[in-house]
């Protein structure tokens, strides 16, 4: 019955994170998949938080340095030329991208950074959730 309720989740996640793929559903694929990547190891806690935490750190770094809005300034001379024409975009953390013309800032930046975060929480919960061994008891040695 536990196998039946994981896989029905993995399907529920994978299913909605298709269907809102253009909205909100990146995450939710990612975290379906990544359930369906573990499912030999789904009975061990450890191993389903290591993958949650990579996901959730894989989106968090990449949502906080993606560029999120961009908007463009046109300056015109007073022929009507064109003198300069700036694109500039901003994310939640506050870098901004610039560039000039049809300007379509990297998303490598953000990638790098989700995947950062992605390592740091991999290594964070297999620390913290690490089995370690139980200790005999000590003597007393009073």
């Amino acid at each position: 019955m536990k196998a039946l309720a994981y896989w029905a989740m993995v399907a529920v996640l994978i299913a909605f994170g298709t269907i809102a793929i253009f909205s909100i559903g990146a995450p939710f694929l990612l975290l379906g998949l990544m359930f369906a990547v573990l499912s030999p190891w789904r009975h061990r806690p450890g191993v389903i938080w290591a993958g949650f935490g990579v996901v959730f750190g894989f989106v968090i770094g990449y949502v906080l340095v993606a560029p999120l809005g961009c908007h463009g300034s046109t300056f015109l001379g007073v022929d009507g030329a064109i003198i300069r024409d700036t694109v500039r975009c901003t994310n939640l953390i506050g870098i901004r991208y610039e560039g000039t013309g049809d300007y379509n800032p990297s998303l490598l930046p953000a990638l790098l950074a989700g995947i950062s975060l992605a390592v740091v929480a991999f290594v964070t919960a297999s620390v913290l959730l690490r089995k370690r061994p139980s200790s005999p008891p000590r003597p007393d040695l009073a």
